[in-house]
This record gives C-alpha cells, structure tokens and sequence, in this order.
C-alpha cells in the first residue's frame, strides 16, 4: 500500500512538468588537506527537445545523507558545461566542505527527474534521479586525507542488438588505492531500491571493472549503477575499504549491424628500473576506421608516466605498444591498470574495450653471503637500489632446492620449504642466525633467500640462494632406536664422528661419554667408551631401562683425554620414540612423540594382530598419529613405530631408521558418538524453526539410537532439553516457539550405551524486526495517504522517533511505534511541506534482548493545491 501512494504522489508531481532529463551521473571527491574536500557532482542529461529547458543551475548536496543539515545548494558554473555526442549534456557542480573528523559519510543528490522511456526502470520519467558515494575519512589513513577514483571515460554509451557490448568506466585512483568492483541497483535513496528496477542475467561486471552484457535482446535505453570500491592496507597488513563511489551509466541499444571493434593487449610484469612494453592492437571486422584510447594510472604517475597519444587511429585496424621507462617510486604491490578503449565511425559507434594489468616489481636483493660460525651463521646481503624499503624478510629451508621463477610473482612462494625467520628493518642488512638462542644443528645444511618489502606493502623478487653448514667438529647422534621393548629393555645409539675437528688443537686420546635424562631432569653420565686415538667408536648399547614406560633423552659428549683432560663438545641431544593410545569403539588412535636433530620425512606403522606371532607394516604416515579402525572390541592389538629420516648435509649416513618401543591396547566403547550438525531453517511468517542435522551413524559411528534438542531463548540463559527423538533415522525437528523465532539450539546423539555426543557451537537464529518508514506522505486530509506511519512490522517493542525541520527545530517526537503523524507541529499547528529529517531509535525483541536500533533519514511532504511544487 505504501509504494501505490508514493507511485500516485510522484504520478501527480508529474502532471506539472514538462521536461525530464537525468541519463547518468556520479559524486567525486578530492581531498584539500585534513578534513576538506572539494566535491564534485557529475550529471549527463538530454540535450533534444524540452529537456534543455529542465537543466538545473544549481542541484542540492548532501555532505552527509543521514545528517540533518548538513548539505547545501550549490551551482552550475557556465564553463563547467561539456556537450558530447548521443544528445548528452555534462554538467558539473562543485563545492568545498569540511568535516567535522573520521567518519563514514554519505554524500548524495535527488533530482526530478530520470529522461522516459528508460526500459528497466518503469514510469522512468517519474522517477527521481538518485546518486551517492561513500567518503570515509580513516583515522589510519595518512592526514586523514583519501581522494577518491577519478572516472575517466563518459557513462553513456550505445550497444547494439545481438552485439556483445562492453564498457569500462575507466577509473584512476591517483593514491594507488586498490579497486574492486560491483554491480547495484537504481535508487531512490540509500536504501530504497528504485520499485520495478530490473538487471538482464546477461549483464555482470568483472574484476577490471569491465561492464559486460552478452547480446542485449530489446532495443531502448537501459540504466545500471556501477559501484567502485577503494581499498588500503591498515597498520594491521589487512585490507579496509576506504570509500566508494556508485556511477548511474546509461546504455543506449539501436538496431544496428555494425559490430564492435575487438582490443587485445599483453600484461607484462616489469623489474622497476627497466623498459617496459605494452603492446595493444585493435580490429574492426567492418573496416571502419578505429581509434585507440588509454586511460590508467601509469599515464599519470607523477613520475616518468607512460606517453601516449590518444586517438591514434587506422582503417580496420590499429597496432601500437606503449613504453614505460620504471623506476623505484612505480613499485606497487597491486598491479596497475590501463584501460584501452578503441571506438569506430561505424553508424553507431561502437566501442571495445581491453584491460591491461601491468605489475611493476622491485628488483631482487643481492650479493647474499651465509658465513658459519661455531653453530650461527652470520648473513649479509647490499642494500637495495630502491630507497623506500621498509624492511627485509629472510628465509630459510635445510637443504638446497630450485625455486621456478615467475616474472609475476612478488615475494618468495610457498610450497618450497622455506621459513621466515626474520624480518629486520630496511636500514639493516645482515643478521646472526642461531636459531632463537637455541643454536643451528651440525649435520644440517641452511640455505637462505632474502626478499625486500615496501612501505606500501609490495614485495621485491626473491634473492638468489646461499646454502651454509656449520663445522661437524662435534658427535652428530643419528640413532636412539628401541631395539628391547621390557622393563629391562634396550635401546641402540649411534652417532657420525666429528670430521672436522681440528687435531692439532685437540690432540687427543679421546673418549665418548653418554649423557641420559629423563624429562626435564638434569642429565647423568651413564657412560663412556675406552680411550682411544681415533674418534670412530661410535655405538653404543643402553640395557637395562624401562623402556615400557620411559622415553629418555640422549647427547653425546666428547673428551680430551691427553695432559689436559676437558670436553671438547657435544652433540644436539635426541629422544626416543615413546608410542602411546587412546581406545575407542572399534578402534586404537596412536600417538608417538620424539625429538630429533634430524628431520624424519615419514613413519611406519607395524602391527601385531590377537593370537600373531609377528609384527606386519600396516601404513606409512608423515604425521604423529594414526587411528586404526575396524577393530574387535576387548581384544589385544599391539605396535610399534620404525621413524625414517635424514639431516640435509651429504656426508652423514642416510636414511636413519629407529623403533618405537612396542605398546599394546585394546579397543573399547567409552566413545560418545560424533555430534550431529545442526542447521535451521526458519518461518518469519509463521514463527516456526525447523531443525535438520546429519545421521552420525553414516559417518563415524554405527550404534546411534537417539538424539536429545536442548534449547534457550535467548543468549544470556541456559539450555534446557526440550525433546528426545528415540529414532536415529529422524533427523528433524519442528519448534513452534509461540511468537518468536528468537533461540539458540544444539542436539547430541546417543548410542546403545547411553554415551552422549559433546555439545558443540550451538545454531542461533534471532528474530527478524521488520522496521521501515516511508520517504513521503500528503498530510492534505484527501484520505489518502494522511499519516505518517510505519510499514507493517514486528518484533518491535517501541520507538523514540524526532522529527526535524531543515534548519534542525523539533517539530514531532513519539515513542508510539504506530507513529500516525498528521502532520501537525509541536504547537499544534499544520507543518508546511517540504523536506524533514528523522532521528529514530527502534527497540527491538532480538535474541540478546532489547536491542536498539538507529534509523536516519528524511520525509517529504506534499499538499494538493496551490502549493504543490513545480518541477525544475
């Protein structure tokens, strides 16, 4: 009921003009310093006919939309006139306004009225003409100052029937923000979509911002809203959005045969401080005569910007490249667009459209040097070229490996076994490794890549590789193997001797001593080997242990044993395997766990079955545990774990291979089955909540046989059980809540032995209030439209609604949500009409509780008679 009287007021307004106008139009931004902004608003209107007399001089800004007064009237300047072809007129206005601080602002501008005959948009000559942009002045941003895209190429256009059409607004964001783009919908205000506006499926906008409607059907003028976004990175590295411009475009379709020209360009990725190339070509299957034009920020960098000639045409076909000469300031860790437009004298001229994204990338660090000592190695690499490196990132893998190069890719890929390690300051350029304090592993090899990052964010290429290995003048332990799994047990040690020792300065005999521990106790000698003048009596057996239950950790010690007696050094120390389990219905989950300087690529899983004499490999696993399912409860499985694994240096036997101690276990049913999954689909209209999940029994176990619904109303109270489903094939539930959908739920499942599912995150769903107000009512006592009322709501508890005149006077206030406002003023006297601003806070039944809501808008009021207004 509420869209039919605001149909008849504006069906009604009509009556009195006699021309309309508005194709297109957009609000731009510039920023002035601090919080000033110079604000342009953009229209392109008819020229033919009546619709010249309706050209305004002047059109009303909203600085902000949803703040009452804050806008003005502002003018047309003569010269800010530019007539272009397909009857179009621009016109722009502008005006400097300072903001109060950070904040998100609607800007905004209605006018009366869109040209007729728009074919997706009904009545379209009755309709206002509504743009916005968003302006977000971000604390984060530099002097809170952010300039929003510039639009480079006109909004209205023209396609033609059964011809692919493309358009591309050509937008330059002159801070290097990133842009994404999106289609919206025509509208009459911020949040009320344009009644009957309509997009064809064939229509969709592409990541460049590329307009695409594939084959138009029906001749007419057609309008869409084009939004483009801007994003930046905050202080956090994450991308915020920081403003928004929405363009009204216009697309004129004609019946034609002439087709469109067809862009192709290349995308190079370019070293800053090289030559780069773009080559485009355009063709025309007519053999009209094309022109290329290019728009982009790489045209307008402050910089060394691209040069080109635009309009440079040729029959059927034109071919050119263009050259950037980059430098260090064109680094950017987004790529760089160039829109290429080709247009053709063809009756009409079409146009194609091409985007180029060009990614310009800062040269690799280089000269990386890696030089060892004792167990750090020290890096170095030069400085950059480039003098706004904010910091440098340094990786590191064990082991040498070749990284592919990709001219396209910033920073160093993953996949390839690399580390970051550290990130130091764009002013340093070497660092110590030693891992943390706890210092490098002999036996390893460390290889490094360097990548330089940007105070914008971008990441130069990588460097070359430096590989490095510290000394083996030191035991490198290579085996802690159980070899007898009993409380007496036994577990083998071995070790690679120190080849690098210097035995001129450690002259020898020599000796090994074992060092053992449990836990985090201290370490005990246990051992020694004899004395000897060589270093190669490396085994040795530890008997007598508990290795049932104990995992012991080892290091080897190496000692002069000449004139001077001292220790010379000592290994990295190495755990044994200590393998453990969990039962469950059916099924044993291992888990094992062991420290080694090594690296242990995989591990294999032996098994015993009840009544075998043998052990069997059953899997292979990379990780620290394994479930072995589809076992007999109550009966005795027993395992044990063989570890393979190997340091990265060439010289230390490989592969290294050591057990587990042996663990039996018996499986048994003390498992809760899975939790179910729960999903809701709710009735606003009918208040109901239907509760689906998922039948465990089809996943993870097999002996489910109910499932309990626990239940609360709202978030701050507890569950409660609401009902019991002794069936597991049902898995439904339909609550009837008696008014309110508001509620959170859960469902557990139980099986034969009465073992219940945990609780998992429950499913919310809240109620759904329905609060929404008109943006005109004729308070003229026709009996038509008399009140200012709400549309039909619910979950609505109350209001506290003002009411403003333009110059910001209380003129009507209630806490009725009903409102049924006359139109009559705080003295009880008939307002006049015009435009009046709203401040509502609407109490809401929600899930929490009583939750307010804030709605800002404006109403406009009509009168029959007199004083009805005249069309501009």
């Amino acid at each position: 009921m509420r869209i039919f009287y605001f149909i008849f007021v504006l069906s009604f307004l009509s009556l009195k003009v006699s021309a309309t106008h508005n194709r297109a139009g957009e609000i731009t931004y510039k920023c002035l310093g601090g919080t000033t902004y110079e604000i342009t608003i953009t229209t392109y209107t008819k020229l033919s006919g009546e619709s010249i007399n309706a050209d305004r001089n002047e059109l009303y800004l909203y600085y902000d939309y949803f703040t009452p007064g804050a806008g003005d009237t502002i003018s047309r300047n003569g010269n800010f006139v530019d007539d272009i072809p397909n009857d179009v007129r621009t016109n722009y206005y502008k005006s400097v306004y300072t903001y109060p601080g950070p904040g998100i602002y609607t800007l905004a501008m209605s006018d009366l009225n869109r040209n007729a005959d728009v074919v997706n948009i009904p009545n379209a000559i009755n309709v206002p003409f509504f743009i916005m942009s968003k302006l977000y002045i971000a604390p984060f941003v530099a002097n809170n100052c952010n300039n929003s895209p510039i639009l480079t190429y006109r909004p209205v256009d023209q396609a033609c029937i059964g011809k692919l059409f493309m358009h591309n607004p050509g937008a330059v964001d002159i801070d290097g923000d990133s842009l994404s783009y999106s289609l919206d919908s025509c509208r009459l205000d911020p949040s009320t979509v344009t009644f009957g506006y309509s997009i064809p499926d064939s229509v969709r906008v592409d990541k460049f911002g590329t307009f695409i409607w594939n084959f138009p059907v029906q001749l007419g003028e057609f309008n869409f809203v084009i939004i483009i976004s801007e994003w930046r990175k905050n202080a956090s590295n994450r991308y915020v959005k920081i403003g928004e411009v929405r363009r009204d475009m216009q697309i004129l379709v004609r019946n034609c045969t002439n087709n469109p020209p067809v862009v192709t360009a290349t995308n190079p990725c370019i070293e800053a401080g090289t030559l780069g190339q773009v080559d485009v070509q355009a063709n025309d299957a007519d053999g009209n005569f094309v022109r290329l034009f290019a728009e982009g920020l790489p045209l307008q960098v402050n910089s060394n910007p691209v040069p080109f000639t635009q309009g440079i045409g040729g029959i059927g076909q034109i071919q050119t490249s263009l050259f950037w000469n980059t430098n260090c300031s064109h680094v950017l860790n987004i790529p760089y667009n160039i829109v290429f437009k080709a247009t053709d004298n063809g009756n009409p001229s079409l146009v194609g459209i091409v985007n180029s994204a060009i990614r310009v990338i800062a040269p690799k660090p280089i000269n990386l040097q890696a030089t060892p000592s004792t167990n750090t190695i020290i890096l170095s690499w030069q400085a950059s070229i480039c003098n706004d490196v904010e910091s440098y990132k340094i990786y590191r893998r064990k082991g040498s490996i070749n990284v592919p190069f990709d001219p396209c890719f910033q920073g160093l890929p993953n996949g390839y076994g690399y580390n970051l390690i550290a990130t130091v300051n764009g002013t340093i350029s070497s660092i110590i490794d030693n891992q943390n304090g706890v210092g490098l592993i002999i036996g390893e090899s460390y290889c490094y890549r360097v990548v330089a990052v940007y105070e914008n964010g971008a990441e130069s290429y990588y460097s070359d590789e430096i590989c490095a290995e510290l000394k083996k003048d030191a035991p490198v332990l290579t085996h802690v193997s159980i070899e007898n799994t009993a409380e007496n047990g036994q577990i083998y040690l071995a070790w690679s001797f120190p080849s690098d020792l210097d035995t001129n300065i450690h002259e020898g005999p020599y000796k090994y001593k074992i060092a053992r521990r449990q836990a985090q106790n201290n370490y005990e000698i246990i051992d020694s080997t004899a004395i000897s003048n060589n270093l190669f009596d490396t085994i040795y057996f530890n008997n007598n242990i508990n290795t049932i239950a104990n995992q012991y950790e080892y290091k080897i010690e190496l000692y002069n044993e000449g004139s001077l007696r001292y220790k010379i050094a000592e290994s990295t120390p190495s755990q044994s395997i200590l393998l453990r389990s969990n039962s469950f219905d059916n099924r044993i989950e291992l888990k094992w766990a062991a420290v080694t300087p090594w690296e242990n690529q995989h591990y294999t899983i032996y098994r015993q079955l009840p009544g075998a004499s043998n052990f069997d490999s059953l899997t292979t696993v990379s990780t620290l545990s394994y479930n072995d399912t589809g076992l007999v409860n109550g009966a005795s499985y027993c395992y044990y774990i063989l570890s393979k694994g190997e340091y990265s240096r060439n010289d230390i036997t490989k592969p290294l291979l050591n057990k587990s101690n042996i663990h039996c276990a018996e499986p048994i049913d003390l498992e809760a089955p899975c939790p179910p999954n729960v999903s809701i689909i709710y009735d606003c209209n009918n208040d109901k909540n239907e509760l689906n999940w998922n039948n465990p029994n089809l996943s993870c176990a097999d002996d489910v046989v109910k499932y309990h619904i626990y239940y609360k109303p709202t978030s701050d109270a507890s569950f409660s059980k609401i009902a019991t489903i002794n069936d597991a094939n049902t898995t439904f539930f339909l609550h009837n809540n008696e008014g309110s959908l508001a509620g959170c739920y859960y469902v557990t499942a139980l099986d034969s032995f009465e073992n219940e599912s945990i609780q998992i995150t429950p499913v919310c769903v809240d109620n759904c209030p329905l609060y929404q107000l008109p943006n005109v009512f004729t308070p003229d006592g026709d009996g038509i439209n008399d009140y200012f009322t709400p549309f039909p709501y619910k979950f609505v508890e109350s209001i506290d609604l003002k009411i403003y005149n333009r110059w910001g006077a209380l003129v009507f206030e209630t806490k009725n949500p009903d409102i049924n406002w006359n139109g009559i003023g705080v003295f009880d006297n008939p307002v006049s009409q015009g435009v009046y601003f709203y401040h509502c806070v609407v109490n809401e039944i929600r899930l929490s509780g009583i939750e307010p809501r804030e709605l800002k808008g404006n109403v406009q009021i009509f009168k029959n008679g007199n004083e009805i207004p005249q069309k501009k």
